[in-house]
């Protein structure tokens, strides 16, 4: 893999990485392995966690996405008045759910 693009502990304690793959790596619980969580098939630039325990990431080709902890994504976002959003690279979540 190439990368990682970002870093994060998730609300379960474990690391996610984001790689140019558009997979997300999750460390295993004992630390000694990483495994492929979830591959939006696109390209995560960068994520955070909201307090329901979602990931939203910037995807660099898909937009602004919601990923439930059962790994259903949603697209939040992939334009702004009629022009796609393009490399989107961070994202921040507010302590009111605001992204």
């Amino acid at each position: 893999e190439t990368g990682p693009e970002h870093l994060l502990l998730g609300p379960d304690g474990r690391l996610y990485a984001a790689v140019a793959s558009g997979a997300i790596l999750r460390m295993q619980e004992d630390g000694a392995q990483r495994e492929v969580w979830i591959n939006t098939r696109g390209r995560v630039l960068g994520f955070a966690f909201d307090a329901q325990g979602n990931m939203i990431a910037a995807d660099a080709y898909r937009g602004l996405l919601r990923i439930t902890p059962d790994k259903q994504i949603t697209v939040l976002c992939d334009q702004v008045d009629g022009t796609p959003v393009l490399y989107a690279n961070s994202v921040v979540v507010a302590k009111n759910g605001k992204i």
